[in-house]
């Protein structure tokens, strides 16, 4: 299995859909094969790459996140004077990590941090945690939850009705999770430590409610941007950034969908208090907070490295007016 091979997949996948001479079970047979060909060659090559930033000894960690950061920027980061937001966050990883962020990035060791900060009544039900699939007690979870790890991020299995749950598929997933440091997948340090556990959550999801995933960037305590996805009437629908007043920024991430102007989360003004209060102290941290319906807060996660740092904003320059924003003194 190599790239060429996959690309050799793919053309032929679409030069049979477009000339249509095919049946559709040769073409979904492509799609499948093409599908799981680069899934695999994706897997190879994180592991590959999660392998060597593993062996990285301390004194090569900041050389290596300057060689990441050039090839998917096109520039060395200048890490001595930062200036844009996404040299900042580099800079972070080299000068800021603080055994505190490694805490607050376990999704399990979170909670009670969390609880002790704002609330219990802002936590999600967590059904269990184990140290492998084969511990999970299906038959004891509800029809709805969420398996994911506290170690990691990206990593989840939505389950909507678990009698449909495709356990073999699971657990291998979650094994594969459970093998991985997620630290080495981008270099962000503060997962490096946290032992890995798979974690069975409240599934917040229904059908029929609103539903807003508010991403709150936090600048040295203070709510400075909302990342936003909204579900409504049970459709997702990928939303754009919002300043503090609920308008459109002026800027928008690559790639993202600008969709038309959503109502404001009722509890818009209690999610950011709330979020700047777990951010206090902290340079930066972007703190997810849940609406689910009209007044339903929930607690998300913490992630002291936002998009790892590699986030283009367009236009372009407000890379540098977002970092301008980020004291680091």
């Amino acid at each position: 299995m190599n790239i060429h091979f996959i690309k050799r997949v793919k053309n032929r996948f679409e030069k049979i859909e477009k000339q249509n001479k095919r049946s559709k079970e040769e073409i979904n047979e492509l799609r499948i094969k093409y599908e799981d060909m680069t899934e695999r060659y994706n897997e190879l090559r994180l592991e590959i790459t999660n392998r060597f930033y593993e062996l990285l000894t301390d004194d090569k960690y900041e050389e290596e996140i300057k060689k990441r950061f050039f090839r998917g920027n096109g520039f060395t980061p200048d890490l001595e004077n930062p200036k844009t937001l996404n040299e900042k966050i580099q800079w972070l990883k080299i000068n800021n990590n603080i055994p505190e962020k490694a805490t607050l990035t376990d999704k399990l060791a979170v909670r009670e941090w969390v609880r002790d900060k704002i609330g219990s009544e802002y936590l999600t039900k967590v059904y269990g945690d184990w140290g492998t699939f084969d511990e999970i007690n299906m038959e004891a979870l509800p029809k709805k939850f969420v398996l994911k790890p506290n170690h990691a991020s990206g990593m989840i299995i939505i389950v909507d009705d678990k009698s449909k749950l495709n356990i073999d598929l699971a657990r291998e997933k979650v094994n594969k999770w459970l093998t991985t440091n997620y630290a080495y997948h981008g270099l962000e340090m503060q997962y490096k430590d946290i032992v890995p556990r798979i974690m069975a959550e409240e599934h917040l999801g229904i059908s029929g409610q609103d539903f807003y995933d508010c991403k709150f960037w936090c600048f040295n305590g203070r709510v400075e941007f909302i990342k936003s996805l909204i579900m409504v009437n049970g459709k997702a629908f990928e939303a754009c950034c919002y300043d503090r007043e609920w308008r459109k920024t002026p800027f928008q991430a690559e790639g993202q969908k600008v969709k038309p102007d959503f109502e404001k989360p009722e509890r818009l003004e209690d999610m950011i208090r709330l979020a700047e209060e777990l951010s206090e102290g902290f340079k930066l941290v972007r703190v997810d907070m849940y609406q689910k319906g009209k007044d339903e807060i929930k607690f998300g996660e913490m992630t002291f490295t936002p998009d790892n740092g590699e986030r283009r904003w367009v236009p372009q320059e407000y890379d540098r007016i977002l970092g301008d924003l980020l004291i680091l003194e």
